[in-house]
């Protein structure tokens, strides 16, 4: 009766060692080894740690510094928020909106890298209503609200735009990572004036698209 017990508690604790070593190669197979997770955890603390090597590997880190995200629905209510009560009671802001969209005049990529005012990347400042563009929904907007604006997006984005502008930062800044409120709203300040002035020569449109906006030689030519 005794034997029997212990071949029994034998028979028991085969079994669980055998469970316990396949949970052990699921594991395995599931993550990688413990040196190579380690090796990956310090290149992302190291890429945290120092933003700017975000920039030179041609790589943007997820969030902006202050911990921020751009959100589009945010700027249109910015700027929806801006304007004046009378003006407001006068549309809705579905009406306001419908075929245009919210553009970040300094673009996400910018606060990913270089340390803005906290808020500045969804405020009124840094925002612009612009026609989409879109052949689906640029002519259901009220044109009158749009005068000599640009479209915001020829295609699917304004990649150009974003990179002459991350361009032009690293020239200006270079290390130096923290931008203030007085820089940050003399570009946007900047950024506007050339967004709403769609230049005509002889009849025809010189440009008429975000993508079409080079604020690198924008900001070289005024030099500031």
């Amino acid at each position: 009766m005794v034997q029997t017990r212990s071949m029994n508690q034998k028979k028991r604790a085969k079994k669980s060692s055998q469970v316990k070593n396949t949970s052990k190669e699921e594991t395995l197979i599931q993550q990688p080894l413990r040196p190579q997770r380690k090796a990956a955890q310090k290149a992302t603390r190291k890429l945290t740690k120092n933003r700017s090597l975000y920039f030179e590997l041609g790589r943007t880190p997820p969030l902006t510094k202050t911990g921020e995200k751009a959100d589009s629905s945010s700027l249109a209510r910015a700027r929806w928020y801006k304007k004046s009560d009378k003006k407001r009671d006068k549309t809705t802001f579905e009406d306001w909106k419908k075929g245009r969209e919210a553009h970040h005049l300094i673009p996400s990529e910018a606060f990913r890298v270089y340390e803005f005012p906290k808020g500045f990347i969804n405020s009124p400042e840094n925002g612009m209503m612009l026609p989409s563009g879109r052949t689906a929904t640029h002519d259901l907007r009220n044109s009158s609200l749009d005068k000599t604006k640009v479209a915001h997006v020829r295609k699917t984005n304004h990649s150009e735009y974003n990179k002459n502008m991350m361009k032009y930062l690293h020239d200006k800044y270079g290390g130096n990572t923290k931008i203030s409120l007085e820089d940050a709203n003399y570009m946007a300040k900047t950024l506007r004036s050339a967004h709403r002035n769609r230049v005509v020569e002889v009849g025809v449109e010189v440009y008429k698209y975000v993508d079409d906006i080079n604020p690198y030689e924008l900001f070289r030519t005024l030099k500031k």
